[in-house]
């Protein structure tokens, strides 16, 4: 299993720490599902801008998709937002996405949920799709994170330039 960082340890990299040449944007949503789309979109265009490969992209929103959703429908997130950080590591190849709720810390694990059941599957997707994920608490609730290689780093940006969002 590629699970680090579950419980109260101390997980590799938080979000509140990162590596001088890596970048990270941000985005606040409302808790709401309505918010996935807007999310998806969001996540699949600055990581598109960022000429990542499209594969990587494809598996990044899905994957970032399934943590929102869980952050809205698990935690007090519905009655107020959900922030998630994207960062690029050129130098590394690798992007990082995680994802903070508004509801208490707790521990999070990948379900016993198989193809037939409606529900329960999206951690089990993050585990099979991403190299590494986690999760760890946060001041605000609890923070679910993952990282996928980018297979071609030529690709990355040499040169970033912040957004006003990050």
């Amino acid at each position: 299993m590629k699970v680090v960082g579950v419980g109260w340890g101390s997980p590799p990299r938080p979000a509140s720490v990162r590596r001088p040449y890596s970048y990270t944007r941000r985005i606040d949503v409302p808790g709401s599902p309505v918010q996935l789309a807007m999310v998806r979109r969001w996540v699949h265009a600055f990581l598109e801008l960022d000429k990542v490969a499209t594969e990587t992209v494809e598996v990044v929103v899905l994957l970032a998709s399934e943590l929102v959703a869980n952050a809205v429908a698990h935690s007090c997130s519905r009655e107020g937002e959900v922030t998630v950080l994207l960062t690029l590591d050129p130098e590394c190849g690798r992007v990082r996405l995680d994802v903070i709720d508004d509801g208490p810390a707790v521990a999070v694990t990948a379900g016993l949920g198989s193809v037939e059941h409606e529900h329960g599957r999206g951690l089990l997707l993050v585990d099979e799709l991403s190299d590494l994920w986690g999760c760890y608490p946060d001041e605000h609730g609890t923070v679910v994170w993952f990282e996928v290689a980018v297979p071609d780093q030529s690709s990355c940006p040499v040169t970033v330039v912040r957004d006003e969002c990050g």
